[in-house]
Parts: C-alpha cells; structure tokens; sequence
C-alpha cells in the first residue's frame, strides 16, 4: 500500500488536497503525470526537496543569511533597518517573493523565546512596509516555516512575503 498526495484540479486551478491510499493504478498513466505524482509525493520529505539534514543542523551564525546581514555576499535588498533586512528570494514561487530576517540571530520559531518578541514583532511590522512598498496592494501571504517537516531550509527564523497574484488555498498539504 502506498500514500499518494491527490490534487483536485479543475481549469488549473488548485481546489483541495487530500491524501489516499491505493495498492495499485488500475489505470496505465501517461509518463508525465507519473512524474508529476512522484513529483507530488516527494514534496512531504525534507531530504527529497533538497534540503540537506545538515541545514537543519546549522547554527544561525554560520548559514547564508548570516552572510547576507554581515554583506558579505549579494542579496537583492528590499528594505534595511537597525532589527531586520528584506530581500528577494533566489527561488521565487510568486511574481513576488521577499523573505523578511531579523539580524539578530534566531534558529527558528520555535527557538524563540520572549527576548525574541520585540524583534519578530517588529519583522511583521516589515512585512507590512515591504509589501507597500512593493506594490502588493491586493494582499499577499506570510509564511514561517519551522523545522525539517516544516520544510524550513535554511536555519535563520524568516518570513516569505509571497504575493503578485491570486494565491491558492490551501498553501500547502
């Protein structure tokens, strides 16, 4: 028995997901949606998107957004003040894509405690300025991921600021 993630879609657009079991296709598929389901069911794990275990194992202090806030490498910066930077993301999967990071270093969510509050509250605020600032005047959605299951791919607490177009619901399964 195998777990298969099921996509409803009518006129390209994405209307639920669900996951099914099946024991086998009693149908033969062509070879483009094989590949897209397996491309659908590897979505759930971390190590399948690319995302090596030892990302998850990095300190804040040592990932690429350290460098980022240090400028010693490139980023295209949207917004810059005294707690957090804004800038574009290598791998957009919107016209728009801004990840908002406080400068002060922070694993993740869920290393944070109340000494983090000011500076996540104040990356929210951010958000709100950067997507003024970038035209998203018909919304835009934040996302925080958390963790390997979270898919969390770097080790530095940030918010996607995804918008450009209609978004989908739901954001993911």
């Amino acid at each position: 028995i195998s777990r298969y993630l099921m996509l409803s879609r009518v006129s390209g657009r994405l209307l639920g997901c669900s996951v099914a079991r099946v024991s086998k296709p009693t149908v033969k598929t062509s070879r483009r949606r094989r590949a897209s389901s397996a491309l659908i069911r590897n979505m759930s794990s971390p190590t399948k998107q690319n995302i090596p275990e030892s990302a998850m194992k990095q300190k804040p202090e040592d990932t690429i957004f350290a460098k980022i806030v240090k400028k010693e490498i490139p980023a295209k910066i949207v917004y810059e003040d005294d707690k957090c930077l804004a800038f574009h993301d290598i791998s957009p999967v919107a016209p728009t894509h801004i990840l908002i990071i406080p400068k002060r270093p922070l694993g993740g969510i869920g290393d944070a405690d109340w000494s983090y509050a000011e500076d996540l509250g104040h990356c929210m605020v951010a958000a709100k300025e950067v997507a003024q600032k970038v035209g998203l005047t018909e919304g835009y959605r934040l996302v925080v991921n958390e963790g390997p299951h979270g898919l969390q791919s770097v080790r530095w607490v940030h918010i996607h600021l995804i918008g450009g177009k209609k978004l989908s619901w739901p954001p993911g399964c």
